[in-house]
Formats: structure tokens, sequence, C-alpha cells
């Protein structure tokens, strides 16, 4: 199925293979839809408040973005009809974590996209045991729902083979019924639903109903998460599970060094000139004479925010529980955010409701993956470190997650 999926790609001239590498595969993406689309990912609640903090009249709202029932009701019917015509949908269920683990979530995702349904094969585990892991247990999941909006024929040609609807893209989500919905975007933070849209925004209104926590996870070793300076006594007993399946990053400043082995990698938006291999500006490969951007212009040879995207069982460090049904334990949590100056690098809390008080006020500075990004020294709040912008609950919610720890152990 993954093979079918990569040859039906290359003929539609939208990957194309890089035979330096095993089984690696190269994507050039249309330069409008390169990043997540902040300003149109929305929560969809009954009640405003449930979704953002009031804001003060005139005051721009920094904390997510809020679109009652009847609006995306609107929303929805201007853009779905028609929008899969002439398309193979794809279903595919996946599961967030190892499917069967009674830490895990299921999701099933419809989409028009051939590209998304080869990288969900590598973002999640899908298929057929996740199906029968529904029938045997409660058959509870996530609905999510996205089409590229680009029916066939095409009304107009696609830039790089590359299905996108800058002009009408939007990336819902409903807790309150479990669901998400993305129209018009190809890129992996708005089409790939089980990252961030149900990692992280999704399962935070599940982690509040069923009592526990999701958080976005930078760096982990043996019992060590990276999300703030307070340390956890080692009796609350706390695990955790990875709900994703890749490695995935940015792809600029990745060396030899950092990225071994490149297999079933999917690059996205970097040059390649030729004979089979890929270039993006650092020292993987010499890029030689013939490297130049498609206009003719030299560097830089990659966009700022281009990807690649592997298997996790490819990492030669990967922790041997990495796929424990079970968790592993954590004894410590530290949360972070990108704050080149102005603030410590590190600093020590003066007690765990202390720790949580700093880590609701932390702010992060934008990247290439935001829309944003272009805008310098801009920084965006991030409360409790999720690192994405719209978490799926009222933000002044946020702290209450660690803070239920507290009654589980003292802390001093």
């Amino acid at each position: 199925e993954g093979a079918a999926l990569l040859a039906q790609l290359q003929d539609d001239g939208l990957l194309h293979p890089l035979p330096k590498y095993e089984n690696c595969w190269l994507a050039r993406t249309d330069p409008r839809d390169v990043a997540r689309v902040e300003s149109r990912t929305v929560l969809v609640t009954e009640r405003e408040r449930d979704a953002v903090p009031p804001t003060a009249p005139g005051a721009t709202r920094q904390l997510g973005n809020w679109m009652s029932p009847a609006a995306l009701e609107q929303a929805v019917q201007e853009r779905f009809p028609g929008c899969m015509r002439g398309r193979t949908l794809y279903v595919i269920p996946f599961s967030m974590g190892p499917v069967g683990s009674p830490l895990a979530k299921a999701g099933v995702q419809l989409t028009d996209s051939a590209y998304v349904a080869a990288s969900m094969r590598i973002m999640t585990r899908v298929g057929a045991p996740v199906l029968r892991a529904l029938a045997q247990g409660d058959g509870d999941f996530v609905r999510c729902l996205h089409s590229v909006g680009r029916p066939l024929p095409l009304d107009e040609p696609l830039v790089s083979q590359w299905p996108c609807n800058p002009e009408k893209t939007l990336v819902a989500h409903v807790p309150d019924r479990r669901e998400i919905i993305s129209f018009g975007s190809g890129y992996g933070g708005n089409s790939l639903l089980g990252k961030k849209c149900f990692a992280l925004r999704i399962a935070s209104r599940l982690a509040r109903d069923e009592g526990w926590l999701a958080e976005h996870i930078v760096g982990v070793t043996w019992r060590w998460c990276w999300c703030h300076p307070a340390l956890m006594s080692p009796g609350i007993g706390v695990t955790r599970r990875q709900p994703c399946h890749p490695a995935v990053g940015v792809s600029p400043g990745i060396t030899q060094q950092r990225w071994h082995r490149p297999v079933l990698a999917l690059p996205v938006t970097v040059a390649s000139p030729g004979g089979g291999i890929m270039w993006w500006g650092c020292h993987l490969s010499s890029p030689g004479a013939g490297v130049t951007r498609p206009a003719g212009d030299p560097e830089p040879c990659a966009h700022p925010n281009s990807r690649f995207c592997a298997p996790a069982r490819q990492c030669p460090i990967m922790d041997p529980a990495w796929e424990d049904p079970q968790g592993v334990p954590i004894d410590a949590i530290i949360f972070g955010g990108r704050r080149p100056q102005g603030v410590p690098l590190v600093f020590e809390a003066f007690n765990w409701r202390h720790g949580v008080f700093v880590g609701s006020a932390m702010r992060s500075e934008a990247t290439a993956a935001a829309e944003h990004a272009g805008e310098p020294g801009r920084r965006a709040f991030i409360p409790v470190a999720p690192v994405i912008p719209n978490p799926n609950s009222n933000i002044p919610s946020g702290p209450d997650g660690p803070l239920s720890l507290i009654p589980v152990a003292p802390v001093t």
C-alpha cells in the first residue's frame, strides 16, 4: 500500500525519488502553503469564553481564535460541497500511541490527498490493527476531515504539482464532538490531523475531561520531559506516552552528523541539484555549481521551514521502551520556550505552584513554522508550554492540569 502511494505521487509529479539515499523522496510545495495558518486555526464552542479568554475592546487577541458552531457550518458549506470531485478519498484509521495500549487514542481521517495518506503512514500507526483495536475497545475515536480544496479538473494550474487553496484555508477543532475539520492546505501542521490538531489541541480537551496531561515534548531522555524548571516528587508516579510515530523536523541546520539515517524520509521544499542528492544549506552534500532556486536566484537553497519526516524506529538512539504500551516513568518536567534573550536560560522555581505560575507566563519567539515568521522579535504566549496556537481550552484553565498533581504527593 505504501509503495503504491509513493508510486502514484511520483507519477503525479509531486514526489521525486532521491536514488542516492535509501527510499527517500523529495516534495516541492506551493510557496503559499509552507506554514501553519494560525490566523485561520479556530476552536469551535457554544460559548466564546470556553475557548479563549475575554479580550478588552480594541485589544488584539493573542491566545487563540474562536468560531461559533453556526459560523463553522457556514464555512463548511462554503468550502466542502464538491471539493473532492475527481480525487480519491482515503480513509485512514490511526492510533496515537502503540495500538491497543490503554494510553493510546484512536482517530479516523478522511482525506483527498495521497501525500497526506503516505505521510500519515509515517506519522502514526495506521491500518487494520487500529480497526481491530477499536472493535475490541469502546469504539471511541476522533473524527478528522481534510481536503486540499482543489477538485478536478483544475480551474488553474498547480504550483510544483502541490494542490492547495490558500485563500480558503481553515483548520477547525470541535472539542465537544471530538472533531477536526481542515481545508485548503497540504502543509503537515494543517493536514496531518493526528499531529498538533489531535495530539495537542483535541488531546488537551480529552486530558482535561479524563484527568491527564497533553504536552508538547521537544526532547526526551529516560525519565525526563522537556516541557519547566520545577522538579516533581518521585512519589507522584507519572508516566508518559509518545503519541506520534516519526522523527520529523526542520531541514536547515541538519548535518550528516545529526541525520544519520534518512530512510523512508519525505524532505519538503529543499533544492535538488540532480544526481539524486538534495541540499538545504548545510553540509550533507556539496551543492555544486548547479544548485539554484527555480527562478534562477542563488541561495538560500531551502525554505526556512523545509521539513523532513522519517519513521522514529530509524533513530539509532531511540530508547528501548519507546513502544512500551504502559508508557515510561517521568521524574521531572521542564517547561521551556524559544527566548534567545531577555530571560535566564535556566532558573529554578521556589516550589511546584510557583513553577506552574512561571510556566503559565511563558512566551516564545516565532519560527518559520508560523505564518508570521517574518516579523522579527514577535513573541507568542505559550502558557505551560504547549508550543501551539489555540490550545483546546480557555488559557486560564491551562495551569489546572499541572496544579491538579499537587494533592497526589506533597511537593516542597
